[in-house]
């Protein structure tokens, strides 16, 4: 994605035997990142954040390649859910601190959107949720179409 921020796409990069169903496949993951990125995901750590390389808990191959991870130098977490027995969060990557801040306006409009899901679906079938964004400076991409700096170019909206 951009020098300080990286996606892992972990469909990209596996191989299993043909017949057998990812669901039926155990794997156990592990990353290595430069010292200085910190990273999120779905995915469980098998250690301390912060380990290296990064261990994740055994899990099925078919999860796996639905939780990709982020990880970058500038990362803000955000609890949705402050108080709740499931945890929820965002977690939020950008090129620089300065790209990071979430307005209290938009963290009061995602935690209500966040309680209003629960509401409607009465029901949570996770152990925690971790929404990622990520907001590379877009003249990375775009020369000329965005100036540098500006996050809101690929739109946080809620």
């Amino acid at each position: 994605m951009t020098p300080d921020i990286v996606k892992i796409p972990w469909q990209n990069m596996v191989i299993y035997p043909a017949g057998w169903y990812a669901r039926d496949i155990t794997v156990q993951a592990s990353l290595r990142l430069p010292a200085n990125f910190q990273l999120a995901s779905a995915l469980e750590l098998a250690g301390p954040d912060g380990g290296r390389p990064a261990v994740f808990m055994p899990t099925s191959l078919e999860t796996l390649v639905d939780s990709p991870v982020y990880a970058g130098r500038y990362l803000q977490r955000c609890d949705l859910a402050p108080g709740a027995s499931i945890p929820i969060r965002l977690s939020v990557f950008a090129d620089s601190a300065e790209d990071l801040a979430v307005s209290p306006e938009e963290l009061v409009r995602m935690r209500a959107m966040v309680d209003e899901t629960e509401r409607l679906f009465e029901s949570s079938h996770y152990k925690h949720y971790d929404l990622l964004i990520s907001f590379p400076r877009m003249s990375t991409f775009i020369r000329g179409m965005a100036s540098p700096g500006n996050r809101r170019t690929c739109g946080l909206r809620i």
